[in-house]
């Protein structure tokens, strides 16, 4: 899943704007973001598709964990090795996450145990 638009001219022709290669200085980048686009296949293009693309959005997600984990007991006194591992986290997951409305985020738990095993609050 990803973004994109298009519309359609008067003359009956439909425009696709492609606009996952969209890239101007007023982006919010985050760290992670900036990370994930130069170790990427492509750097410092398709800047708007890795912001907002299911395919990159749980890995951005990922790296926050780890920085988290690393500065934090986030996962208790030791960090996952699943944690470091790139794409692990994947949006669907997050999706099921999401979605969780237990009050004590049991689907939540549940899922970070079985990504990254161990821990998950």
């Amino acid at each position: 899943m990803g973004s994109n638009a298009a519309y359609v001219e008067p003359e009956e022709a439909i425009i696709n704007t492609e606009w996952g290669n969209f890239n101007c200085s007023n982006l919010p980048i985050t760290e992670f973001d900036s990370s994930l686009d130069a170790e990427s296949s492509n750097p410092g293009s398709r800047i708007f598709e890795k912001l907002t693309s299911a395919m990159y959005l749980g890995e951005i997600v990922r790296r926050v964990l780890l920085k988290m984990a690393q500065e934090t007991a986030l996962f208790g006194d030791v960090v996952p090795p699943e944690l470091a591992t790139p794409y692990q986290l994947r949006s669907p997951d997050m999706a099921a996450m999401h979605q969780d409305t237990s009050e004590d985020h049991d689907v939540v738990g549940e899922k970070l145990k079985e990504i990254f095993g161990g821990g998950g609050g």
